[in-house]
């Protein structure tokens, strides 16, 4: 069904944007079930003058086969989708005119110049808007239990948390009663906790343009049939619940909750408007990753589109000179998922004069997006299904690591799907270990996750059968702290980039690590833990032996005969493939941590070092 019927949208002004006015139920007594409306014009400079609402909602099935009626013009309807007509209902007041903004209806869905100009506007809209309305759905019994809770928790004041400032608790032990959880972990009532797993799975949580919706938002108020919600309300009460249910014995019940789809989002969106509140400015690309994990669209292109409000100070160019600019992203519906995603790693390449967006390669299951082939250094924002765990340089975690040094890279102005880089080979792929890292966060005892001792006697065998003559020498070539500093990418999982804790330290703490909590807040306890945090980063990976007898760590899709590279504009060493397919040209395989290269010409600590590779002639590479 189109659109609209019988109403035709007219063309926006330059800066304009459309705002809703919402008649009451008033409005015509005889027809109570009627919806009725009227759309107006208003340059988003002025929007001031015109307090309103902004919708945030998830549009469900894309049949638009309900109506709403153009007051204004008799006989003239809007088609729309029955999760919006619904939240319109629910809007709607008694006997007072309500002004929102809607894209649905203020956008012409139809008109895609309008779309892609309204997509750019879309952060200034929210923010700018009286609050965001979250419309969650229609009520239900897990409502009415909801709202119990609230109820009982609203009078009494929440905590700020030790631990982190930014999230504020709910009174404990009044939670604890509501849940049936004993101060023990015990008897804990499934049926509350059941309703909060259903809340978090709903709808809204997975979309991606609620992100920024949501994010911006000077309010957030969350509707739920006839139950208004503070959105602080939800994060402290989820998050109350996880700390509560993390620390008993629950059965898991933690682990599930995480396991939902909202968990991750509304932390983070919490957490981006913490950090808005303090004019702290977040990674654009470092969104897009964690939405990537998290966050569905209908239309991929939108994994980049739904959060270009946040692109602008972000991605700058680092070494700008007179004659360059920054380029923008914007959003054009025109070219295909493809090329958009190119696009977005050329303009992040030509804007920071460096090769960062590879950390957003990684190895997934063959794609069932409708993305056709991306060059290999092309990230694929639509496909979450890692094969080999998180990045082995986690975004947005702080690190210390600049494997190129100072050496930037040199951007060409080409649109080409094949990216030229200069750098240095350092080393090719010898061997790739079969040992396997699993989790090491719930791991009972971190001896037999991680299996030290079976890794290194592996890697030594290695090691003699490619030169027989070591034995004779007796010489050590690789010890337990090497191995241990490389599975934990020497830190870079970890919030602290410096090791808080000696690789001695954490030896030691390893080897204690019974399956018998120590006392806690003792060192070795909290080494324990940094392990067990830090650990993650080998989850999914390979170790793997060089032809020059180093270790690294890197994924799984590596084969013996990589070539390991220092590239210009690259943090982390890379490791490329020849092609197959065209000859003088490399695959990208992905980033590697490779022990002693870590950090470029004047962070030599590893004398082990065969050359200066900064003193010789770069090669240039083309990348499919």
């Amino acid at each position: 069904m189109a659109s609209n019927i019988n109403y035709r949208y007219q063309p926006l002004e330059a800066g304009d944007i459309r705002l809703l006015v919402l008649y009451p139920l008033t409005a015509n007594p005889s027809r109570f079930d009627e919806i009725a409306c009227d759309l107006f014009p208003i340059p988003l400079s002025q929007v001031h003058t015109r307090p309103y609402d902004a919708l945030s909602y998830a549009w469900g099935t894309e049949d638009r086969d309900r109506r709403v009626r153009i007051k204004s013009q008799a006989g003239r309807v809007i088609t729309v989708t029955p999760s919006l007509y619904a939240a319109i209902e629910r809007l709607r007041l008694l006997d007072a005119q309500r002004l929102l903004w809607i894209d649905q209806l203020c956008i012409d869905q139809e008109n895609v110049h309008e779309k892609e100009d309204q997509v750019g506007r879309m952060r200034d809209i929210y923010r700018q808007a009286t609050r965001a309305v979250v419309w969650l759905g229609e009520h239900d019994d897990d409502t009415d239990v909801l709202e119990d809770m609230y109820q009982k928790l609203d009078i009494s004041p929440p905590v700020q948390s030790v631990s982190n400032p930014a999230i504020t608790m709910l009174n404990y032990e009044l939670l604890r009663a509501l849940v049936g959880l004993s101060p023990e972990g015990d008897n804990i009532s499934s049926g509350p906790l059941d309703v909060l797993e259903r809340f978090l799975n709903r709808a809204w949580f997975r979309r991606a343009w609620v992100y920024q919706e949501a994010v911006v938002a000077s309010r957030v108020e969350m509707i739920w049939g006839h139950l208004s919600l503070p959105f602080e309300f939800i994060v402290n009460l989820i998050q109350t619940i996880y700390s509560i249910t993390k620390g008993g014995r629950d059965g898991g019940w933690h682990k599930r909750l995480k396991s939902t789809a909202g968990f991750a989002p509304l932390r983070a969106i919490h957490h981006h408007r913490m950090e808005l509140l303090q004019q702290n400015k977040k990674d654009f690309l470092t969104i897009l990753w964690h939405a990537r994990k998290h966050l569905l669209a209908k239309d991929e292109r939108d994994y980049i589109y739904a959060f270009l409000g946040f692109h602008g100070p972000t991605m700058r160019r680092l070494h700008a000179g007179p004659t360059t600019s920054d380029r923008p992203i914007i959003a054009d519906y025109k070219i295909t998922v493809k090329e958009t995603y190119k696009r977005l790693a050329r303009v992040a390449i030509w804007n920071s004069r460096s090769l960062d967006i590879l950390q957003y390669v990684v190895p997934t299951q063959t794609s069932e997006t409708t993305v056709a082939r991306l060059p290999t250094w092309v990230p694929n924002w639509a496909e979450r299904r890692f094969t080999s765990g998180s990045p082995v340089l986690v975004p947005g975690v702080p690190h210390r690591f600049s494997a190129c040094g100072d050496f930037p890279h040199d951007p060409d102005n080409s649109e080409s799907s094949v990216l030229k880089i200069k750098g240095h080979v350092i080393s090719a792929v010898q061997k790739v270990i079969s040992h396997d890292f699993p989790h090491s966060y719930f791991g009972r005892i971190l001896r037999d996750v991680v299996k030290l001792d079976e890794l290194k006697s592996l890697l030594e065998a290695e090691l003699l059968s490619t030169d027989k003559r070591a034995e004779e020498r007796n010489e050590p070539r690789l010890d337990s702290r090497t191995i241990l500093r490389t599975l934990l990418v020497a830190g870079a999982f970890s919030l602290d980039p410096r090791m808080p804790y000696s690789l001695d330290e954490l030896l030691d703490a390893y080897n204690q690590d019974d399956g018998m909590p120590p006392t806690k807040d003792t060192r070795v306890y909290r080494a324990q833990l940094y392990l067990r945090q830090t650990l993650e980063v080998s989850s999914g990976k390979r170790v793997f032996l060089t032809s020059n007898a180093e270790i690294g760590l890197g994924y799984r899709t590596m084969k013996e005969g990589d070539l390991i590279c220092i590239v210009h504009g690259s943090k982390m060493p890379c490791v490329l493939r020849r092609s197959s397919r065209v000859q003088g040209h490399f695959n990208f395989v992905g980033h590697c941590y490779l022990d002693g290269w870590m950090f470029g010409p004047s962070g030599n600590t590893n004398p082990r070092r065969h050359w200066a590779w900064w003193k010789s002639e770069p090669r240039c590479f083309r990348l499919i």
